[in-house]
């Protein structure tokens, strides 16, 4: 690739290049430092998709934006989306008062929340970080559109739209947030599924289906598919490097059922126990990581505790 030939940053760090159509983004394999000034160097010999050479060195500077703190926040009664600063500083971003659930795209650009309408489900919406271009992006009539996960690198994010209100049936669909365009994930509609979530890289979907017998998991640039065998409903965790998958699983312990967590290795396809021991008196819950992904959170219970 001519460009990632000659493509440099400083402070030197190591990154990913992600190409949509004839744009280019630099993903740092981790955090720059907020407030942080980038050097960006392209030296000159770098080809277009058109075979196009750029003629002279390109050079830019980044400074790395304050991060932002988004949430809901039940005020008067009110569940909207604020956003805070480091500082302390907060506002509110929506003019409505009735959110279910916000998520915020990797890129930091966009916000998608879903909002109860007036049919008795909820529609999802879309704005932007500050709060503006407020726009109705999916509507879902008497059904709840909600469990939003954002693809990364793409402007596309998967949803559950669960028919008839929240103890429907439920099937994941995906959204475009450019052209509006959604398409239902499974073709065959006998196949019922909620609790999608992209992988870090955003090339494999995680889908919980007690049709298929657990999580499913599908390649979207390879076509292949697996599934991990569970009976408990949940979002898979992935692994910071998406290699693994982290998820719960029940069994039996001295009369009693307990959930276990595994991991599951894209890689070999190994499932093991992820902490602890199968025979311990534990009972976990759904582990969370850190955003720089040093630090996994368990949340474990005694039994009889």
């Amino acid at each position: 690739d001519s460009v990632a030939q000659r493509l440099s940053i400083s402070p030197t760090q190591n990154f990913q290049l992600v190409w949509q159509g004839k744009v280019v983004t630099i993903w740092p394999n981790s955090n720059w430092k907020p407030g942080s000034i980038i050097s960006v160097h392209l030296a000159s010999g770098a080809e277009s998709l058109n075979g196009r050479e750029i003629p002279r060195d390109f050079n830019s500077q980044i400074i790395v934006r304050q991060p932002e703190l988004i949430y809901l926040s039940s005020r008067s009664g009110k569940d909207q989306i604020w956003k805070s600063t480091l500082t302390g500083e907060t506002e509110t971003l929506s003019e409505q008062t009735e959110v279910l659930e916000t998520a915020v795209s990797r890129v930091g650009e966009w916000i998608a929340f879903s909002l109860n309408n007036n049919q008795g489900g909820a529609d999802l919406w879309i704005m932007d970080r500050n709060g503006e271009e407020q726009r109705m992006l999916v509507e879902c009539g008497n059904s709840v559109c909600s469990e939003i996960s954002w693809q990364p690198f793409q402007q596309k994010f998967a949803y559950s739209r669960y028919l008839n209100g929240l103890q429907g049936i439920p099937r994941v669909w995906t959204v475009d947030v450019h052209t509006g365009e959604i398409f239902p994930f499974f073709e065959d509609e006998e196949i019922i599924g909620h609790y999608p979530a992209f992988s870090p890289n955003g090339s494999t979907l995680s889908i919980f289906s007690p049709v298929l017998g657990g999580i499913y998991l599908q390649d979207l640039q390879k076509g292949a598919s697996s599934v991990i065998q569970t009976s408990i409903p949940q979002q898979a965790v992935w692994s910071p490097d998406g290699q693994v998958v982290y998820f719960l699983r029940g069994i039996g312990l001295e009369g009693q059922p307990v959930d276990k967590i595994y991991r599951f290795n894209l890689n070999n396809n190994e499932i093991s126990i992820a902490q602890g021991f199968e025979d311990d008196l534990f009972n976990y819950g759904t582990p969370a990581w850190s955003p720089d992904g040093s630090i996994v959170a368990i949340p474990l219970r005694q039994m009889g505790g």
